[in-house]
């Protein structure tokens, strides 16, 4: 199967070379704040040397794995480039995994050195110890509590040598590996090129004007590209990145004043949230360059609101990590256009980025305004799966074609609007729910019959699971035991935060069940439900 075949831009630079550059021309300028700590690039880059001349120690090369786990922290940085520096690969995992997941996805990579919040290791230790053998384990934060083998991070690093092993690395090395589970619920390590990394760079600096002197808001979780990407976009525009280990609404007000933040991403419902805050109204936000929000739709209200109480430029992306992030954009222009309908619009494809929307149905490609599946095509696409080769086949068509899964229409002048997603994932808060994983552990349990996981609207998070459940003839069981059966099993974030049980749930004549129909008396003006 053919990859993407678009033109590559002239220059590619790997992260460890964005890193070396600013070190040697700025090597004061502040690079990190996180937790009350500065490090200047000059730092960073030493740091990132040592973390390389640790791993190499431990013997990684080019094309190893590693995998840092816990909350957003300077730490990452320094792994992930200290790792890019020798050409290997420190895989950034999602923290609120359970501790059988990770496990699943630490043994997938074949990564033989682990970095984990001491918590997190005290949850490894508990529920899979066998993870914690034979690797090299390390921990930052809190000293862990059941784990006593491990040794500390800072420990560790600051007695390798700072010698950069000087690995540049071609445009088709891996940089990134991000796990994301499709909708068997399988996870599946997303591999994103320098090429990949390059492409999104580019058009992060050209759209939302990254300079020198940015200083910008890391609240997203760098295990999501969001959060890496937009930080790689910053680094490599040699700004200072402001990293919140938690997103703390009141904090990002204060962080606005206090560092004088110039570019914000966000996810809508944080947006939102900071919106209905007391103390917006009293924030000066006139540092404010640029504000970014993806990952869901943004309700009108909310943006009309964001519009008129700022002056910076308001953008959308949209995307996803097999496109290493956004690659399609809803302009400031667009935003304040008062255009009827377009804040409701994905924004049109960057240059250089190729889309079509296909019929399922037939394979062509379907006129302005019919709903059909968004295909893309640019640099930015993935390589494909780690160790998936049957996946990796499956997403991409002829030419180079990615199927992205999501359903949509584009109008008469490019704009692109989003439909019900083709593979019913639940987006809530920002984190993607597949509900197929949520309904096969909700099938463990005994006293289930039938279980269908749908999304329906939530104040808070945008959309929330909803579990509904045919129980077994003659047993019982409560809503509440079946979302304590999903927490014990799944990351929290996965489960049902509410459960219907039904005596039945209608399929189709294939037998499956008709989510848009399930869906449908939830969404009452018809916004999620689809056709």
């Amino acid at each position: 199967m053919t990859r993407p075949r678009m033109a590559t831009p002239e220059t590619v630079v790997c992260p460890a070379q964005m890193l070396r550059e600013h070190a040697r021309s700025r090597p004061g300028h502040v690079a990190l704040v996180c937790r009350g700590e500065e490090l200047t690039y000059g730092l960073l880059d030493e740091r990132a040397s040592r973390v390389a001349d640790g791993l190499r120690a431990a013997g990684l090369g080019a094309g190893s794995r590693a995998v840092v786990i816990g909350k957003n922290g300077n730490e990452h940085f320094e792994l992930v480039l200290g790792a890019a520096k020798l050409g290997a690969v420190c895989i950034d995992l999602n923290w609120r995994l359970a501790p059988s997941e990770i496990e699943t996805i630490v043994d997938d990579a074949g990564a033989a050195f682990l970095v984990a919040d001491g918590d997190v290791l005290d949850a490894l230790g508990a529920k899979a110890p066998g993870l914690l053998d034979g690797r090299t384990v390390l921990w930052t934060g809190p000293r862990p509590q059941r784990v006593t083998t491990a040794e500390p991070y800072a420990a560790w690093r600051d007695r390798q040598d700072a010698v950069d092993p000087g690995f540049r690395g071609e445009e088709t090395d891996v940089a990134f590996q991000f796990y994301t589970s499709g909708t068997t619920g399988l996870p599946k390590g997303v591999l994103l090129s320098n090429r990949n990394n390059w492409g999104y760079v580019e058009i992060s600096r050209r759209f939302y004007a990254f300079h020198p002197e940015a200083v910008v808001l890391v609240a997203m979780p760098l295990f999501h590209i969001g959060g890496m990407g937009w930080s790689m976009a910053g680094i490599s525009a040699g700004a200072t990145l402001v990293v919140m280990p938690d997103v703390d609404l009141p904090d990002v007000l204060t962080l606005v004043e206090e560092r004088s933040l110039t570019h914000i991403l966000l996810t809508p419902v944080s947006i939102a949230a900071l919106l209905r805050l007391p103390a917006y109204e009293k924030t000066d936000l006139s540092s404010l360059e640029v504000v970014l929000y993806g990952s869901a739709p943004m309700p009108e209200p909310v943006l009309e609101r964001l519009i008129a109480t700022t002056s910076c430029e308001i953008w959308q992306g949209y995307g996803m990590t097999e496109t290493t992030g956004a690659f399609a954009f809803l302009s400031d222009e667009d935003h304040r256009s008062g255009r009827p309908g377009i804040l409701q619009s994905a924004g049109r494809p960057a240059p250089g980025v190729e889309v079509r929307i296909v019929s399922p149905a037939t394979g062509l490609d379907l006129p302005a305004g019919e709903v059909g599946e968004i295909w893309v095509r640019s640099a930015n696409v993935t390589v494909g799966y780690w160790h998936r080769s049957e996946a990796s086949d499956a997403s991409f068509a002829d030419g180079g074609w990615f199927r992205t899964g999501d359903g949509g229409y584009r109008d008469e002048e490019g704009y692109l609007y989003l439909c019900d997603r083709v593979k019913d994932m639940i987006i809530s808060g920002g984190e993607n729910i597949y509900p197929a994983e949520v309904e096969r552990v909700l099938m463990t349990h005994p006293d289930v019959l039938e279980a269908a996981v749908i999304g329906v609207p939530s104040e808070r998070w945008g959309e929330t699971p909803l579990a509904l459940v045919v129980p077994v003839p003659g047993r019982t069981v409560t809503g509440q035991e079946l979302i304590d059966h999903c927490r014990e099993r799944i990351a929290h974030f996965k489960c049902p935060t509410r459960v219907e049980l039904r005596e039945r749930l209608d399929r189709n004549p294939s037998g499956k069940f008709q989510k848009h129909l399930l869906r449908a008396p939830y969404w009452s003006d018809g916004r999620r439900a689809g056709s």
